[in-house]
């Protein structure tokens, strides 16, 4: 692949304790200072035995830096992993391919045996179920990890959610992504 990936832990919080809306008439500083705080979400569940991996991916620039998350409920909704990381140089599609890679080895180390990934990257979606035909190199190549992965799950299935149904792993790439940013910025700052 030829890209590293730096995992950024994000520290531990309780969802309840964040719970927040946008409303109108708010300043842009206000907004702000509440887009840091988690969105409110409910997983879908699948079975009590049915783990939902929640993945996403985006960049800053196509290509440029981007970032990678997922989350992990069990069964019965509780959250059981959550993850982000930092990639310097990669594309959208390379991320959401990582989001669901690196997804799917929590889910397996958490225990699961049968999972329902839900992503927002329809793309992924088709070609990880063989409805599409991966071009990029690089691509076919996290595919196959992808492939490696699945075949550890006695049950696995793979849906498209539009972006409001994956706001959670939205908000973690967005996150991850903005502090990296900004922790770039910083150092340059002070050479000035």
């Amino acid at each position: 692949m030829g890209r590293s990936s730096l995992i950024i832990d994000l520290p531990r919080f309780r969802l309840d304790a964040y719970r927040t809306t946008f409303t109108r008439g708010h300043s842009l500083k206000e907004q702000s200072k509440r887009a840091n705080k988690p969105p409110k979400f409910t997983p879908k569940l699948f079975g009590n035995d049915v783990f939902t991996l929640y993945t996403d991916g985006g960049c800053s620039g196509n290509p440029g830096p981007g970032a990678w998350s997922y989350v992990v409920f069990n069964g019965t909704g509780k959250e059981i992993a959550l993850s982000a990381g930092f990639v310097q140089k990669t594309t959208n599609n390379e991320v959401e391919y990582l989001a669901l890679i690196e997804g799917l080895k929590a889910a397996r180390t958490a225990g699961a045996t049968k999972i329902h990934v839900l992503t927002d990257s329809e793309l992924m979606v088709r070609q990880v179920l063989g409805e599409y035909r991966i071009k990029k190199y690089e691509l076919q190549q996290l595919a196959i990890e992808v492939q490696k992965l699945r075949s550890q799950f006695l049950e696995f299935h793979l849906s498209h959610v539009l972006r409001d149904g994956n706001k959670l792993a939205d908000w973690l790439v967005k996150k991850c992504l903005s502090e990296h940013l900004r922790a770039e910025e910083k150092p340059s700052e002070k050479a000035e």
